[in-house]
């Protein structure tokens, strides 16, 4: 059940590839029972692109990192060091890069093990630390930092 639970409580994470399917089970699911043991979705009110970006630790103004891309048709004077695959789609826009990629390529999820609790501090904690690197000033936090006020 959805909520605080003095002990470990047991559910199910169930994936759909289409969120309209996510959300008529969800529906299905707070109506109906199953040997009248009321189920109650968990995040089934996060819009699927937000739940998305939660997943796989991508943050607002934040950047994403990739392990392979695979280039549309490239435009202009820009050429990757490395192209190592086409996309066989059509470019979409009128921008100059565009690329596709497949979601086992994001790597943002495994870079930010470990880090703080509060995620959307990684960027700004790291460029802190680079930049007292650049001027030479001792960089040292206290404790691990929480992100809580």
């Amino acid at each position: 059940m959805y909520g605080y639970h003095e002990k470990a409580e047991e559910f199910v994470k169930i994936c759909f590839y289409d969120p309209i399917i996510a959300r008529k089970v969800a529906m299905i699911l707070q109506k109906e029972c199953v040997e009248n043991h009321p189920l109650q979705p968990y995040h089934s009110h996060i819009p699927y692109i937000l739940q998305f970006f939660i997943d796989y630790g991508i943050f607002g103004m934040g950047n994403v990192f990739f392990k392979n891309v695979e280039f549309r048709e490239i435009r202009g004077n820009f050429l990757p060091n490395k192209v190592k695959a086409m996309s066989p789609l059509e470019p979409a826009t009128k921008m100059s890069i565009e690329f596709d990629i497949f979601v086992e390529n994001i790597l943002n999820p495994k870079m930010l093990e470990g880090k703080y609790e509060n995620t959307g501090l990684n960027f700004i904690w790291d460029e802190e630390e680079a930049r007292s690197k650049l001027m030479n000033i001792p960089f040292k936090i206290d404790g691990k930092p929480t992100g809580f006020c």
